[in-house]
């Protein structure tokens, strides 16, 4: 049950949203430090191109390096730095594995399901769009309020979707990590054969 399932997850809460706080910090810092001063100047513009280059690779090996610190904490009991050592020791002795799951979690799974789950916002604002551009006060009221409806309505069925998209995207993960990390699910998985 929905009870179950959050007091059981309240002893990882802390743990688990002090690690994202923590690296988001990090980034933070980072972006303050390095990107702030390289975006005011002129030749900082120049410089910028290749960072943002790197920042691709770097965001995507933090993003899974969170992922597996993050189930290694709820699996294994870790705390945040213990939780980041288990995910950095998983991450670096299969990297070849967590390459090929973040390409076809983030790209194939990810990037598809949330355009998706996104190609309906577009008919959404079109109202909108089309209100404005008609230049009439009551073409753009009559768009906006049309837009405002459709949202509403869609933001349950958007909130559902991606929710099991997030659920399923996470699922494959932890179970890659129990694989990868040799541990066994706390659940006894069944075949579909067996069931």
């Amino acid at each position: 049950a929905f009870g179950e399932l959050f007091s059981g997850s309240l002893p990882y809460f802390w743990r688990v949203f002090g690690l994202n706080l923590l690296v988001g910090l990090a980034f933070a810092l980072i972006i303050i430090i390095v990107v702030v001063p390289l975006a005011i100047s002129i030749i900082g513009w120049v410089c910028l191109i290749p960072l943002i280059c790197l920042l691709g690779p770097i965001g995507w090996f933090v993003s899974v390096l969170i992922e597996q610190a993050s189930i290694a904490i709820v699996t294994e009991n870790l705390g945040i730095m213990d939780g980041l050592k288990r995910g950095f020791e998983v991450l670096r002795a299969n990297l070849g594995p967590m390459i090929v799951m973040g390409l076809i979690l983030g790209l194939g799974v990810g990037l598809v399901g949330g355009l998706i789950i996104g190609i309906p916002i577009a008919f959404i604002v079109a109202p909108a769009i089309v209100g404005a551009l008609s230049g009439n006060e009551t073409a753009l009221g009559g768009g906006l309020l049309v837009s405002g409806l459709c949202l509403v309505a869609y933001l349950p069925v958007m909130i559902v979707a991606n929710g099991i998209l997030q659920s399923f995207i996470r699922s494959a993960w932890t179970l890659t990590y129990l694989r990868l990390s040799g541990k066994r699910p706390a659940v006894e998985v069944i075949s579909a054969t067996e069931a």
